[in-house]
């Protein structure tokens, strides 16, 4: 990638130099993803951990036209507090950096700098899928396509539960996207810890997850790995009681013609008023522990 595109941190052009362990952090949960202040909090906490658990946490995203690379507590106030910030998608990044934009990344756009970069651990909370009503929509994420054509372990806690799940299964399997889950029977579905589509390929230890990922390599498959998370039991919302919230957040949807980018912020918003906070909380704390899980890959990757 061309340096006047590109910036880095400090920090991270140290861990780059180094072959430190560096875990990747996308902003659109930032910008999008979390109401002001907790999404500030949230963000600079996760880094905290990425740290504690001896990595160095990289925030990706695009300021005044560059891609970011790491940014500072300031940018990442910027990003929390301001409405201004676009959500980029891949397909974005180009006119982002040419309109000298301040964009979020997507999950599927920062896989596409990551990959370039060669830093291999993504965490995020939960990704995107097949919606619903693709059938008559088409709405597929460009995080699935991401997931397809980059090499990278995504840590995440499923796919939001207020996609249509099996189809977003069927798309990855069909691009030969592999699936797995830590340390349960069943598909976690972001804020629900269970669900009844069962497991199958249970990942024991972090470095199962390694090992996998290295054969990858070895066969040239350039395919990233899926790996899920689910969200601690305490934390957990019974998925039945969330199923009648989320139905009425995508018919509130589309009364008001909400599609395409603005979908999943207006859901994620939406669902939150309509419980009461909780499913704020339960993504805070998913997308910490997913941290945790990332650091441990990332620092094993680079310990071997």
């Amino acid at each position: 990638m061309e340096k006047e595109l590109i910036e880095f941190s400090k920090n991270i052009e140290k861990a780059l130099m180094e072959r430190k362990p560096i875990v990747g952090l996308e902003t659109t949960i930032i910008s999008h993803g979390m109401p002001y202040p907790e999404n500030v909090k949230t963000a600079l906490e996760v880094e905290e951990i990425i740290k504690e658990n001896g990595c160095e946490p990289m925030t990706i995203g695009i300021v005044n036209g560059k891609i970011k690379c790491g940014l500072t507590n300031n940018e990442i106030e910027m990003f929390g507090s301001t409405d201004t910030i676009t959500k980029c998608t891949e397909r974005d990044i180009s006119s982002s950096i040419k309109n000298k934009l301040n964009s979020a990344l997507t999950v599927g756009a920062c896989l596409y700098v990551m990959d370039k970069l060669g830093i291999e651990v993504l965490v995020t909370g939960g990704i995107g899928g097949v919606s619903r009503s693709a059938f008559k929509d088409y709405d597929v994420s460009a995080d699935l396509v991401a997931l397809s054509s980059c090499n990278n372990i995504v840590v995440c806690s499923g796919m939001k539960a207020f996609m249509g799940i099996k189809e977003t299964l069927e798309y990855l399997e069909t691009n030969s996207v592999l699936v797995s889950v830590y340390n349960s029977d069943t598909l976690p579905l972001f804020y629900s810890r269970s669900s009844q589509i069962k497991a199958e390929n249970i990942i024991k230890d972090h470095k199962e997850i390694i090992d996998i990922y290295k054969i990858n390599n070895q066969m040239g498959l350039r395919k990233s790995i899926l790996l899920c998370n689910p969200i601690e039991e305490e934390y957990s919302i019974d998925l039945t009681y969330l199923e009648e919230i989320i139905s009425n957040s995508i018919t509130n949807s589309e009364k008001n013609g909400i599609f395409g980018k603005d979908l999943t912020p207006f859901i994620l918003n939406d669902i939150s008023m309509q419980t009461g906070g909780k499913t704020l909380a339960s993504n805070v704390e998913l997308i910490k522990s997913n941290a945790k899980l990332g650091s441990k890959i990332s620092f094993g990757l680079c310990s071997n």
